[in-house]
């Protein structure tokens, strides 16, 4: 007999093949159902999924509620959130109640009760829990010169459709006013009919970029998906860690090297640190030769074993690119 998915509160153009299988009944005597290169093909496939939140499973042990994230995946105190049964809980659940942050390890956090929270999570199979509300240092401030220009009602607009579609940025944005200029990252303003950005950040400005090297028209499409970009790149460029376990034991330095007698495993010359370490209060500013070979050392001193990954953040474009 055929199969029928009923589709009037799913919305497929966000939808993998492989839903469909896992939606119909179970009795489809087919195997594989849904394998092969294209799996995870979207099924209405013009563009690509919902930059939804994450949702994180949540366990039990004894009388504790551990959330499996942490502070390697950016959880911050205060950030509250609500848990649901199913992992499919925009359509399928009921919210189980809101909850907020308590202990935070490096992979773990303790998730304690709202007041207003009483549904018992007892001899529930499976639990996901769902960010509902950002934790501290988690707001991008921006600032807006006042009066507004109604040419800038469209960033306004933007700002309302951020808050209003839940998941579409992991920070929170919020804007200030003159008296508190100083907090802010970024400004907002006008040059002729475009919309630019102004960068206020001391880490930024510091070093000579005061002004994103682009415009902005005032649509509020484009300024939407800019400042959801903008968020995203600040909630990342500001993760750090709660424990200074790692952190104070990983020292990184910058020399210029030269090249020794010594040979590596590969037949080649090894280069050697030449002259001081020239990183200077976690910066590195020189004029660089053309002549010099230049490398970076990281030195950990902790008991863990690490892996390094380094990212460039560029200020320039609010792009994030993998570096090592």
């Amino acid at each position: 007999m055929p199969k029928f998915l009923d589709v009037s509160t799913v919305y497929l153009g966000t939808q993998y093949l492989y839903f469909l299988c896992e939606s119909l009944e179970d009795d489809c005597r087919q195997n594989p159902q849904c394998e092969g290169a294209h799996r995870e093909r979207i099924i209405f496939d013009g563009k690509a999924p919902s930059a939804g939140r994450l949702s994180y499973p949540v366990g039990l042990k004894g009388d504790r509620i551990l959330l499996e994230a942490g502070a390697v995946h950016g959880i911050t105190p205060k950030t509250e959130f609500t848990l649901f049964e199913d992992r499919n809980f925009l359509l399928r659940s009921e919210p189980l109640g809101e909850y907020i942050v308590g202990d935070i390890g490096h992979f773990t956090t303790e998730l304690l009760p709202l007041p207003e929270t009483s549904v018992s999570l007892d001899g529930l199979m499976t639990i996901v829990a769902l960010q509902s509300k950002a934790g501290e240092s988690q707001d991008l401030i921006l600032y807006i010169p006042m009066p507004v220009d109604e040419r800038l009602l469209d960033v306004f607009e933007a700002l309302h459709r951020l808050m209003e579609v839940k998941g579409e940025t992991h920070q929170s944005i919020r804007v200030i006013d003159e008296e508190h200029k100083d907090s802010a990252k970024l400004e907002i303003t006008l040059d002729g009919d475009d919309i630019v950005i102004n960068h206020l950040d001391p880490r930024v400005v510091a070093y000579g970029l005061t002004r994103v090297p682009y415009t902005l028209k005032p649509n509020p499409d484009v300024v939407f998906h800019h400042l959801r970009a903008i968020g995203r790149y600040y909630w990342h460029l500001d993760r750090a860690s709660v424990s200074n376990n790692i952190q104070d034991k990983i020292k990184v330095q910058f020399h210029e090297l030269e090249i020794s007698d010594e040979m590596t495993n590969h037949g080649e010359r090894r280069r050697l640190p030449h002259g001081p370490d020239l990183v200077k209060d976690g910066t590195v500013d020189l004029v660089i030769n053309e002549d010099s070979i230049y490398g970076l050392n990281i030195v950990n001193k902790s008991s863990e074993i690490l892996y390094a990954y380094i990212f460039l953040f560029d200020h320039s474009d609010f792009s994030i690119r993998e570096y090592f």
